[in-house]
């Protein structure tokens, strides 16, 4: 394939791509903000995770120096 096809190839992919995936209507701002708290809610229940563990881990680590 030429180069110039190429390149115009790539700028009308890209730029389609852009205007699909644009923040700008409702519907995607909603997409990209469930998206978004859907990750931190699964940080936050791996953070919870681990400090439940260690609670336990110290929990048995005092019970058994008694």
């Amino acid at each position: 394939m030429p180069k110039i096809y190429h390149t115009i190839f790539s700028y009308l992919w890209n730029f389609k791509k852009a205007f699909k995936m644009g923040r700008n209507n409702p519907k995607n701002i909603k997409a990209h903000n469930d998206k978004l708290h859907k990750e931190q809610a699964k940080e936050k229940a791996k953070k919870n995770a681990r400090a439940e563990k260690l609670k336990e881990i110290t929990r048995k680590f005092n019970e058994s120096k008694q």
